[in-house]
């Protein structure tokens, strides 16, 4: 269970992290290119789902 709490702040801020890549990678698309900006926000799209299954994970364990 400490373990878990622990992770929680760690977690929100890479969560936090993948999405500022994404929106910089919409940014990216718009300003100079659809191939290098598109790429930046598919990766990090695919790193939100993970991290977002990750904390769902988390939680239950929390509650548990």
């Amino acid at each position: 269970m400490a373990l878990a709490l622990d992770m929680e702040e760690p977690l929100n801020e890479a969560i936090d992290a993948v999405h500022a890549l994404r929106l910089m990678g919409y940014g990216l698309t718009e300003l100079s290119g659809e191939v290098e900006g598109r790429a930046l926000a598919a990766i990090a799209g695919m790193a939100c789902e993970r991290l977002d299954a990750v904390k769902q994970i988390w939680g239950s364990l929390c509650r548990q």
